[in-house]
């Protein structure tokens, strides 16, 4: 940059000396090399080198340039500065002069965006002298979460189908095992050509299939209504309950979603 100041000081000697000791050209090219120069100096010097040591200067650059909003407002609530992320997000072109609580209040009352607003006193040397805010439009970060949410619930439920389906199948194979067995059972009753000894037999028999039968069809029960209670959104507020009950559901949901794992527990 400091090679540039120099080239763009010298401009306009060397065009007044081509005009004055060389007779380059017929008109006086030094007023126009004295513009161009002043145009370099003021990029070079204060558009760059000044303007980015000057605090105040780079600061209000980087509150222009943020993706979250900024206003201020004096000490009658009047908004009198805002920056351009302010404008996207409270969707209002026009700001100057506007109350900044009514304004505030209109962004956050809607249902369709959600808005975070922080609001501020502006003080200086113990003194207050306005009032700043800063709008952020959290929408589509919330809508991400939420999307995420009810994607990881889904992976849950699967799993916890997954377990449940699994807990039931067990007791229902040998329910319907003990059926079909009992099918046959009844068959072999109806016939006339066994003694009584084989009868007797048989019936011992077909009492033990029904007990196991029963309680498969028991532990099915209980594994419902275990998901149920589970399940079941739950009263506000303070409410007695049986703890044990309470217990026994979390291990019956435990125990479904990881079956080879025993769950216990102790009260």
């Amino acid at each position: 940059p400091m090679a540039l100041v120099l080239a763009a000081a010298c401009i306009p000697v060397l065009a007044n000396a081509a005009y004055v000791l060389l007779h380059a050209t017929s008109w006086d090219p030094t007023p126009i090399a004295f513009g161009f120069s002043a145009v370099v100096f003021r990029f070079l010097v204060i558009d760059l080198t000044w303007g980015a040591y000057h605090a105040a200067t780079a600061r209000a650059e980087v509150v222009q340039q943020m993706r979250t909003g900024v206003l201020v407002a004096n000490l009658d609530e009047r908004i009198v500065d805002w920056n351009l992320a302010a404008q996207a997000i409270l969707q209002t072109p026009d700001l100057e002069g506007r109350t900044l609580r009514r304004v505030l209040a209109h962004a956050g009352a809607s249902r369709h965006r959600e808005i975070d607003i922080y609001e501020f006193p502006l003080e200086r040397h113990g003194q207050r002298f306005g009032t700043g805010a800063v709008v952020a439009d959290r929408t589509e970060m919330r809508r991400a979460e939420l999307r995420l949410e009810m994607t990881t619930r889904i992976e849950a439920l699967g799993y916890l189908t997954a377990g449940v389906a699994h807990e039931i199948n067990n007791p229902l194979s040998y329910v319907s095992v003990n059926l079909t067995l009992l099918d046959r059972l009844n068959a072999a009753l109806r016939s006339r050509e066994l003694d009584e000894v084989a009868t007797d037999a048989l019936t011992a028999e077909a009492e033990d299939l029904i007990a196991d039968a029963r309680e498969g069809a028991e532990r099915i029960q209980r594994i419902v209504e275990s998901m149920g209670r589970f399940a079941r959104q739950g009263t506000r507020g303070v409410v007695e309950c049986d703890v044990g009950d309470a217990l026994e559901a979390a291990r019956a949901v435990c125990a479904a979603q990881v079956p080879a794992v025993p769950v216990s527990w102790e009260l």
